[in-house]
């Protein structure tokens, strides 16, 4: 979380709130600001691509084998959550971005 997140706010302080909401409306732009550059560039997208990949958004969730695999499931739970966030933002974003790396990904698959 961030600061302007974690910050309480007396909610009956209109002007607080107003700060408050400003700088979250602020994080969040340069949260998209920060995703857009770093989808502007074809190893930007690769990177990305492979976080993507990283976070176990379609693999198996479920582990029913091994010593502890109520914690394998939760961690993979984890992965999937991030995974499924960063799209997201990436589709709010800048979804043509997505769309030129998903090509970089298949024609990169096809070599």
């Amino acid at each position: 979380m961030s600061a302007a997140q974690n910050k309480r706010v007396n909610l009956g302080d209109e002007k607080k709130v107003r700060d408050r909401d400003k700088a979250l409306a602020n994080e969040e732009a340069n949260r998209q600001k920060a995703l857009r550059e770093i989808m502007s560039t074809e190893l930007g997208r690769a990177w990305i691509w492979w976080l993507l990949g990283k976070s176990n958004m379609h693999g198996e969730l479920a582990h029913f084998d091994g010593p502890i695999p109520t914690l394998r499931t939760y961690f993979a739970a984890g992965q999937r959550n991030i995974g499924i966030q960063v799209l997201a933002d990436i589709h709010t974003t800048c979804p043509d971005l997505y769309a030129q790396a998903m090509k970089e990904a298949n024609d990169a698959a096809e070599r």
